[in-house]
């Protein structure tokens, strides 16, 4: 079953609140909170992208997904992202200025 996951908009994601240490998170939404808007022409393969599933599966808490970049290129000025999540794999294509959520430790 596919999940349709979407690279969200950053305004989108949720960010840090005070007491967030007392909030248990799965392991995908607190690195949808750790993650930072990079530009989409910085975005390096091996980092890890965060992504928003429109039809989450019933065996999952919430609907943020983590995926890692396999290639991003820039052709004609727009950037190309292809990110690989877990059983699913999204091309992602705009502006090489658009912020996307991405999570480096």
């Amino acid at each position: 079953m596919s999940e349709d996951i979407e690279i969200p908009a950053m305004r989108k994601v949720p960010r840090r609140v005070y007491r967030d240490w007392e909030v248990h998170r799965t392991p995908s939404h607190q690195a949808a909170v750790m993650s930072e808007p990079v530009p989409a022409c910085e975005v390096r393969g091996g980092d890890q992208v965060i992504g928003l599933a429109a039809n989450p599966s019933r065996h999952r808490t919430d609907g943020w997904r983590v995926g890692r970049v396999l290639i991003r290129e820039t052709r004609e000025g727009k950037a190309q992202i292809h990110v690989l999540f877990h059983g699913e794999s999204i091309f992602w294509e705009g502006e090489p200025s658009t912020p996307i959520p991405v999570y480096r430790r």
